[in-house]
């Protein structure tokens, strides 16, 4: 068989698993879902959820390295076959190290979730593969650059490395949005299909590279950069540290440039969205991410120092002003 099915659930009894485990694991994604339209909510819920349960799996640092990456691998295989196999294993492996009891009951329901992905239509269920495949890739690619190979913090060897990267973990998301959208027929023109999936990767890539930029301090301090190295070496970087603060300035605006610009391909993104709702909900991280930025800017290099942060009031203006958008 191409794929595990141990039962072909109904609609009602799918949807009302899908609902138990988000609100297990998030409350505020499981509220933020109903912004979508029907037929988009379980494809999207599930590969949140999948890709929920290998970042636990990539983030549980207190198992080395080595064994985090064969369960990831483990994980890849059982979301290409749809198949269990191996999964209670991972569960018995990663759950017992979890504070969040989302997070263990998350990782012992793997099995349902990929019968749940089984009973999707063959479009969605291509998508929900596609999606946590690329991203469970990304995900292996941060371990084994940081934590299997000790070596310098600025590891990075290129540009097209750190967007390869940004494609993986988030650029990813923006084209299975795109994707699902439109095999849902909830009204995205087809000759618009892959000027949104362009606008959609790139929307992805900059949310996740302003993460980076905000969190380069705190990463430092982990034993992370990911700049690329070239461009800090040329920029001063030296291992020793005397010069390093300089060099990351300047490399990471750079990279802020970059940033905007890929934020503007989701503000544009939003625009072509035929659902109000969906639009506000859309250009809200643009916004947001937009307002970041503009702090690091203002920051420097010391935002190498103290991390910067939206404040309340700067979320509201900002949903106030995404709403204005609609």
């Amino acid at each position: 068989m191409p794929f595990w099915v141990p039962t072909t659930p109904s609609l009602r009894t799918r949807s009302n698993e899908l609902r138990r485990i988000l609100k297990d694991v998030s409350r505020s994604f499981y509220l933020s879902i109903i912004f979508l339209p029907k037929r988009m909510q379980e494809p999207v819920a599930l590969g949140y959820l999948l890709a929920r349960a290998s970042d636990t799996v990539a983030d549980t640092t207190n198992l080395p390295p080595a064994e985090r990456l064969a369960w990831l691998d483990q994980m890849e295989a059982a979301v290409k076959e749809i198949s269990p196999d191996g999964l209670p294993g991972l569960a018995r492996a990663i759950g017992p190290r979890q504070s969040h009891e989302g997070e263990k009951a998350l990782l012992e329901r793997l099995p349902q979730i990929l019968a749940l992905v089984s009973a999707l239509e063959v479009p969605h269920r291509e998508a929900v593969q596609a999606v946590v495949t690329t991203i469970i890739q990304g995900q292996k690619w941060d371990v084994e650059t940081f934590e299997q190979t000790p070596g310098p913090s600025a590891r990075v060897g290129s540009d097209a490395a750190l967007e390869l990267y940004t494609y993986r973990v988030a650029g990813c998301v923006g084209e299975f949005w795109t994707r699902v959208g439109l095999d849902s027929g909830v009204g995205i023109s087809a000759e618009k299909a892959e000027r949104l999936r362009d606008l959609g990767r790139r929307y992805g890539q900059g949310l996740q590279l302003v993460n980076i930029l905000r969190d380069l301090g705190e990463d430092l301090g982990r034993g992370r950069c990911y700049l690329p190295r070239p461009s800090l070496l040329m920029a001063g970087w030296n291992d020793e540290g005397p010069h390093n603060r300089h060099a990351l300035g300047r490399v990471a605006e750079i990279w802020r440039i970059k940033a905007q610009e890929w934020v503007g391909a989701g503000k544009e993104y939003a625009r072509h969205l035929p659902w109000g709702r969906v639009r506000w909900a859309t250009l809200l991280p643009a916004l947001l991410a937009e307002e970041t930025l503009q702090l690091l800017d203002q920051a420097g290099e010391g935002a190498l120092d103290t991390k910067v942060k939206i404040s309340r009031q700067m979320v509201r203006r900002c949903a106030w002003r995404a709403l204005g958008k609609i």
